[in-house]
């Protein structure tokens, strides 16, 4: 939903000043629930690619911060790892066990190796 424009020459306090307020604000708390909601609905299928997945995931984690809602670095590898599919849960478990603290980017390179991994030997167990 587009801003409207800021009304010039009126004082803050007038209503046509408070209702483009309120206005950009209802507009602001629609635009994260929305984001939000894309990000913790989404879920990678088993056998997609990963990182596509990842990267998209990214951008909504981007657009929150940029909507004032930001993520911590552990929460955001958290909602990641938790859209995964089952094929990937002992890499995760992995992770939280050897307390791994990667940027979003570095996630993004650990999960295409092991994806890489899984292709080559189905129901092997990743060792992180």
């Amino acid at each position: 939903m587009p801003y409207p424009e800021e009304p010039q020459n009126v004082a803050h306090t007038s209503s046509a000043y408070r209702a483009y307020v309120k206005h950009t604000d209802d507009a602001a708390r629609v635009d994260r629930f929305n984001t939000s909601k894309a990000l913790f609905g989404c879920k990678l299928a088993e056998g997609a690619p990963v990182s596509s997945h990842v990267i998209k995931m990214i951008g909504y984690i981007e657009s929150l911060q940029r909507l004032g809602f930001p993520l911590d670095d552990d929460l955001a590898a958290d909602v990641i790892l938790q859209s995964l599919p089952a094929s990937f849960e002992p890499f995760i478990l992995n992770y939280h066990m050897n307390g791994l603290k990667k940027s979003l980017t570095e996630l993004d390179g650990m999960l295409k190796t092991i994806e890489a991994s899984l292709r080559k030997t189905p129901g092997h167990v990743m060792i992180v």
